[in-house]
């Protein structure tokens, strides 16, 4: 009799209830997507390219052999959603909030053009929120996709942007993490140009999420500067001695007030933000590389040795505009787990 998918990925090292977790999540996935996942931690052979079996302790859960390929997160049609997802709900309504109260109350109704651009920016706020939450942000496959687990306590040879490049192995997905990449520890996987896990967005700002999370702050940076600038205007032409004629007066004159106050608060944190990222995409780097203690030490101690440091992300081949059209309007490029899962 042919042996099924599922009792192909038993492996003799898993638990019965660990091995039903696993066989559970491999249906979720396959009603989800109409083929169960490639990997089989049982049949992984040794390979000639460093790639080696690593036995697995008996107690050991989360082994780079049994990891799901999405970590902690769900695939929901074309989006990855994250267990702390919904936490982006909270700021699309702090951008919504005042967008609604402004359009209708602080600005006259006849003034068509300042009702449709808060409402197109706030939009294209959501499109972005959506797209830098959602979105795969550049998940490197794990061993129980790609078959092939390196041995964590050395270093691995790769290619790389069309050279060969020596990088360190994840001792929880057990592959080889390309430069710039970083291990998430919220997401609980590998994630290409990492940036930093939000806590806010609850997701990573990785190499196909940077653009959106820039997004996402220069277009509520426009949002807050137009309420802000046109409640201004409004305020100078309001006569607030006849807010006792009508509660419809008194209202606006608070409206008036609290979106010239709101968004300037506002105004500060995304300012700041929108700057920090435009910067960083000229430079064609990352918060982590840039900030990172643990980067910076391992750089300084490979460059004492006298070992050749890559840094792709940091190359000075290009213009500073080069770089940010690369960063923010290049091709997103396809996620690396597809060539896995859609066959």
């Amino acid at each position: 009799m042919a042996t099924s998918p599922l009792n192909a990925m038993e492996d003799p090292n898993m638990s019965a209830h660990d091995q039903q977790e696993y066989d559970t999540a491999r249906r979720q996935y396959a009603a989800h997507h109409g083929h169960p996942l490639p990997a089989t931690p049982g049949s992984l052979q040794p390979g000639t390219d460093g790639a080696v079996r690593i036995p697995l302790p008996p107690d050991t859960k989360d082994s780079g052999m049994r990891k799901l390929p999405y970590g902690n997160s769900s695939p929901c049609c074309c989006f990855v959603c994250t267990k702390d997802a919904s936490h982006s709900i909270v700021l699309a309504f702090f951008v919504a909030f005042p967008t609604a109260v402004f359009t209708t109350t602080v600005v006259p109704s006849s003034e068509w053009y300042s009702i449709v651009i808060p409402w197109v920016l706030c939009a294209l706020s959501f499109l972005s929120l959506v797209c830098a939450v959602g979105l795969d942000p550049g998940i490197v496959p794990p061993a129980s996709v790609t078959g092939k687990a390196y041995d964590p306590n050395r270093e691995a040879m790769m290619t790389y942007r069309g050279e060969q490049v020596q990088v360190r192995v994840c001792h929880t997905c057990l592959v080889p993490k390309p430069p710039g990449s970083s291990h998430c520890s919220f997401c609980n996987y590998c994630v290409e140009d990492y940036d930093h896990h939000c806590g806010v967005l609850g997701s990573c700002v990785a190499k196909r999420t940077f653009r959106f999370f820039g997004y996402f702050f220069d277009i509520t940076t426009l949002l807050a500067g137009y309420v802000f600038v046109r409640s201004c205007i409004e305020a100078s032409r309001f006569d607030f001695d006849s807010t006792n004629d009508s509660d419809f007066l008194r209202w606006k004159a608070v409206a008036i007030i609290g979106c010239i106050g709101y968004t300037a608060l506002a105004g500060c944190c995304v300012v700041g933000q929108s700057m920090m990222y435009t910067k960083l995409s000229c430079d064609g780097t990352t918060q982590k590389q840039l900030f990172g203690h643990d980067g910076q030490q391992r750089r300084r101690e490979r460059e004492a040795r006298g070992e050749r440091v890559s840094d792709p992300m940091m190359s000075t081949e290009t213009t500073s505009c080069g770089n940010y059209y690369s960063r923010k309007c290049g091709p997103l490029g396809t996620p690396a787990l597809s060539q896995y899962l859609s066959v």
